[in-house]
């Protein structure tokens, strides 16, 4: 019996070890981030082998409690982490109201002069709105671009300043992140931003309570096609018209973390297809802060934290 529970508990440690290590999630991080997830995990299969020979063994009530135990704070903490529509430390604005036959369109990662004013064009050539989540750096270094973005009507959120992984980051510097990229929104198009979208949809409480501090809301998504893998515009548009839903919020990509040389390629194309698609079936276009103005629980917080929502 006790090698029995010896070997679930460490099988189980290590298929952790290697989903964690082959997910997609983990192709996405920066190299020391994965470095540190390496050890940690590391570190924690020797702790469960030598904690198990020397404690558990003479304890099987107790060991099997901790096991149990075990399991359930490593998923309580990916979740939370890892998957962007969790609220288990703080609200989340990851979905429309569902009465409204409305979705709303989002892009990540830019501006770049090479996809955005494709993009711009045909959010025009349809009279559609969109909500653009920018990255600091590429703001500053494409100024005007983001400029045309405000011009032409479009909403804008933060996305960092230099899209890092900010659950690895010092609480210090996640505020930086956030903090500069306001003033550089603030400056560059004169208008107070509100919203929040953390890179690759993780978070932790530091990100929550930080953007509660600079009254951000915090947005993720609920139709991702994935537009980054190397995807034709057909399957892109595919993707987002088979999850179609009232009250989506559809998260797309004109750039790639603020990098000069983003090729959205896939993305300008599918565009066209997306919206035609979506129009077609009964659906209007939205943007972030309209489907926040409907919102019963975004007023909710306005009361709570007393925030000055601009509109």
């Amino acid at each position: 019996m006790k090698n029995l529970i010896f070997n679930i508990y460490f099988l189980f440690t290590v298929i952790l070890l290697l989903a964690i290590a082959f997910l997609e999630i983990f192709r996405i991080l920066d190299r020391r981030t994965r470095i540190v997830i390496v050890i940690l995990l590391a570190i924690f299969l020797i702790f469960s082998y030598l904690f198990f020979t020397l404690v558990i063994a003479r304890f099987m009530v107790f060991g099997l409690a901790l096991f149990i135990a075990t399991c359930l704070i490593i998923f309580y903490l990916v979740y939370g982490i890892l998957f962007s529509k969790s609220e288990i430390w703080g609200k989340v604005f990851w979905h429309g109201e569902s009465e409204e036959w409305a979705v709303a369109l989002t892009f990540d990662d830019g501006p770049t002069p090479r996809n955005t004013p494709q993009i711009l064009e045909i959010l025009e050539k349809f009279n559609i709105k969109a909500t653009f989540f920018m990255v600091g750096k590429s703001i500053r270094r494409y100024r005007e671009l983001a400029r045309q973005v405000d011009s032409a009507g479009h909403a804008i959120g933060n996305h960092s300043f230099s899209h890092p992984v900010l659950v690895s980051e010092r609480k210090g510097q996640i505020r930086r992140e956030v903090m500069l990229t306001d003033r550089i929104i603030r400056q560059v198009i004169g208008k107070c931003p509100y919203i929040f979208r953390p890179p690759h949809g993780f978070k932790d409480p530091r990100v929550f309570n930080i953007a509660r501090e600079l009254q951000y809301v915090i947005v993720a998504w609920s139709n991702m096609p994935e537009d980054w893998k190397e995807i034709s515009a057909e399957k892109i548009a595919e993707r987002v018209l088979e999850r179609a839903e009232p009250g989506d919020i559809i998260l797309l990509h004109d750039g790639d973390r603020g990098e000069r040389e983003a090729d959205r390629t896939e993305t300008v194309k599918s565009l066209p297809l997306i919206i035609e698609g979506i129009l077609s079936q009964g659906y209007a276009f939205k943007t972030i802060p309209e489907m926040l103005g409907e919102s019963e629980w975004i007023l909710e917080m306005i009361r709570r934290w007393g925030w000055q929502i601009p509109h």
